[in-house]
């Protein structure tokens, strides 16, 4: 017998759900580095329709969590790896509470079951959106060298400006949820998240590169981003290396990063730096099955 057990205290959600996560640290990074933020932020405001965010576990009927879900409006649900089974008590839960859901991001086979079980509760149209690879790494493998070094971005207006613009263009390649990155960049540099790799001839950013996601023992890279005009010079793959290894010499037992497994390149270059292979994930999207479709609407 399973139940769903929802939070509305991110302290006591992270202190009933954090056991089982670490069971799966790499796998669960994402969820791990949510939570950790979740407790030390206010939480997020409802959306537009009221609603506000998620946190819940299944649970088995010894009250032991099964798999867990968070949820920060406009995002996709983030679920954790689990049974078939445990994806449809939830998806059954969800439907009765009435919760409106832009789509799921989980371990492949979980967000299958996931997505055929809500589909099939709320006759939403599935729409895969992405495959992504994840990739963690507990030493570095010397790059093909590069000309220049990794630096800390700073909050100079033409630096930010030139960040926030690399950031617009890695959500619009990437295809994820799109936000204030000008923001997001003053925050990740305020509080020194954010490097770029500055070629010396002429002295300029070629590359960035971040780290978020804080769990117990690693942290998550992402955001690698280099203009088209600068690629193929091995800029990204310094940037990488090079900040995995800080991570790793601060104290950092292993660093994580997702890819896209529809670019092979990226999936290349970090494995030639140390990245190896733990799980695929998915992120599909629920569109209404009444809703138009471009074609529908017309040009």
């Amino acid at each position: 017998m399973m139940r769903v057990r929802t939070f509305d205290d991110p302290h006591a959600f992270a202190a009933y759900v954090t056991p089982l996560l670490l069971e799966r640290e790499a796998e669960n990074c994402v969820t791990l580095g949510v939570l950790s933020r979740a407790t030390m932020e206010p939480p997020p405001a409802p959306d537009r329709h009221g609603q506000p965010g998620l946190m819940c576990a299944v649970e088995d009927d010894r009250g032991r969590p099964l798999a867990v879900a968070t949820m920060n409006r406009p995002f996709v649900l983030l679920l954790t790896g689990a049974e078939p089974p445990v994806a449809r008590a939830l998806a059954d839960f969800l439907v009765q509470s009435k919760v409106d859901l832009p789509g799921v991001q989980a371990p492949s086979a979980t967000a299958a079951a996931f997505a055929e079980a809500w589909a099939a509760r709320t006759s939403a149209v599935l729409k895969p959106d992405m495959g992504l690879g994840l990739y963690e790494t507990r030493s570095v493998l010397p790059p093909r060298p590069a000309p220049g070094a990794l630096r800390a971005a700073v909050g100079a207006d033409a630096e930010l400006n030139l960040l926030a613009r690399w950031g617009d263009a890695f959500i619009a390649e990437a295809g994820t949820e799109p936000g204030d990155m000008r923001q997001h960049m003053r925050t990740a540099v305020n509080e020194q998240r954010l490097c770029v790799w500055c070629d010396p001839a002429p002295a300029r950013p070629v590359s960035m590169v971040l780290w978020t996601g804080l769990t117990p023992g690693g942290v998550r890279i992402g955001m690698v981003y280099t203009p088209p005009e600068f690629r193929g010079r091995g800029y990204a793959s310094n940037a990488v290396a090079a900040l995995t290894r800080r991570l790793l010499d601060s104290g950092r037992r292993f660093c994580f990063l997702f890819t896209d497994l529809a670019n092979p390149t990226s999936n290349k270059i970090y494995q030639a730096v140390g990245y190896r292979h733990v799980c695929d994930f998915r992120k599909i999207l629920f569109r209404p099955a009444d809703e138009p479709t471009r074609a529908d609407k017309g040009p």
